[in-house]
């Protein structure tokens, strides 16, 4: 069964909807909390190691990173249009202002996922960022002029994880 949203009576960010809909996905060891650092990933994710005397120890894990996908609008990922799926470089990358370029990898992509939810968030694809960089490309879509916005990594179809339970799946063996 999948968490309904739209039973909700309270506006709440699209980022506070995904951690809700991972939340109800994973069982009670594992937390998600927004972080703060706006210049880190959306989310840190925790798993708890629980004892039997009652005592519990939050464990980091790792990040997600949330996009919502403002062109996919249906249940399924519209592949007759798409046989790519793009990733927001800047959420992968280091740019320098000062040259306008991009530089290294951020920190932590061995342990951050990139989420990509449609607009309903009744589905959602991902990939550890550091399979990004091994599958990805550079886009074609790239644009010069706003080069920090308007770039993008692209990975073929068949090489993301799809579906919201096949997503929770690959975190969790990925961050044990």
């Amino acid at each position: 069964m999948m968490f309904d949203l739209s039973t909700q009576n309270f506006e709440i960010t699209e980022e506070l909807q995904v951690r809700k809909i991972l939340e109800y996905n994973t069982n009670y060891e594992w937390v998600f909390n927004k972080n703060n650092n706006k210049y880190e990933y959306d989310l840190k994710a925790w798993k708890y190691n629980i004892y039997k005397d009652g005592r519990y120890e939050p464990i980091f894990k790792g990040y997600i990173e949330i996009e919502i996908g403002r062109g996919w609008n249906e249940f399924d990922w519209p592949n007759h249009k798409y046989q790519v799926v793009s990733f927001l470089k800047r959420k992968i990358y280091n740019f320098d202002w000062n040259t306008n370029e991009w530089k290294d990898t951020k920190n932590y992509i061995d342990k951050t996922f990139y989420l990509k939810f449609n607009n309903d968030k009744t589905n959602c694809l991902c990939l550890l960022i550091d399979d990004i960089i091994i599958y990805g490309r550079p886009s074609n879509r790239d644009q010069e002029h706003d080069k920090y916005k308007q770039s993008f990594i692209e990975v073929d179809i068949k090489d993301v994880i799809w579906g919201i339970k096949n997503c929770i799946d690959y975190i969790n063996d990925k961050l044990q």
